[in-house]
């Protein structure tokens, strides 16, 4: 009866397992940026600087399970990110991460989709210290 009953429970974990269902798998991003804005010395965001010469039509993909950005403006210098919200179809996806410098100082970057939108194209906001990103991010 013991050996029935290990078995069983075995047989069951298993077939649980099996059939979780895994957010994560093929919702990795893989985003384009569309527009580039610094904020200005007087509060306004500036169009035509550097970063939007710099920035526009780049790329990079982000890691849904882990909020790790790489390519373009990656975030995972010196500490993990954090995932605040997953995404669905009623929430953007959330995650932020902070740069600290050694003196004292320090930059936090802040990217969310608006996953719950109901295109193939996601767009997106991307922040780091006084630079704004905006696009579209796709499923990969």
């Amino acid at each position: 009866m013991r050996k029935t009953t290990v078995l069983l429970l075995a047989f069951l974990s298993l077939q649980l397992s099996a059939n979780e269902y895994d957010p994560f798998s093929d919702h990795d991003y893989l985003c384009n940026v569309k527009q580039a804005f610094d904020l200005s010395s007087v509060g306004t965001y500036e169009k035509g600087t550097h970063i939007e010469k710099e920035a526009v039509g780049k790329v990079f993909t982000v890691k849904r399970e882990t909020g790790v950005i790489t390519g373009y403006m990656r975030n995972d210098y010196h500490s993990a990110p954090k995932v605040l919200a997953n995404g669905s179809d009623e929430n953007g996806f959330h995650v932020i991460s902070i740069k600290s410098h050694e003196i004292g100082n320090a930059s936090v970057y802040y990217l969310t989709v608006s996953e719950f939108q109901k295109s193939d194209a996601k767009p997106f906001k991307y922040v780091v210290g006084t630079i704004t990103l905006t696009g579209t991010c796709t499923h990969i």
